[in-house]
């Protein structure tokens, strides 16, 4: 893959990297809606973590595994909405046989 340069002749930081993929490889439409579902993860598990500093004893716990699985669950939604948007620049080909030889080594 070739370097990116600007117009200086520089290399493009390792920084905006992110915001070239994001922006080059990925739908228009597929990153605002995984920004969508991460505020609303976060804003979920932060209310349940209010909720957890105001309850007593075995509620205190229940909540606070709710807000962690609230957390868990939106990072791997945001992830997976991502990438099904994702375009690679090659073209990947998948192929069953080699993945399960993969898992059983």
């Amino acid at each position: 893959m070739a370097k990116l340069k600007n117009q200086g002749q520089r290399p493009i930081a390792r920084r905006f990297r992110t915001c070239i993929c994001l922006t080059e490889q990925h739908t228009g439409w597929v990153v605002p809606l995984a920004a969508l579902d991460c505020w609303f993860s976060v804003h979920t598990s932060l209310r349940l973590i209010q909720q957890c500093r105001v309850s007593y004893d075995v509620d205190r716990w229940l909540w606070l595994a709710a807000a962690g699985f609230s957390g868990g669950a939106g990072v791997w939604s945001t992830h997976f909405i991502g990438m099904l948007g994702y375009q690679p620049v090659m073209d990947l080909a998948r192929n069953a046989t080699i993945g399960f030889e993969a898992l059983h080594r």
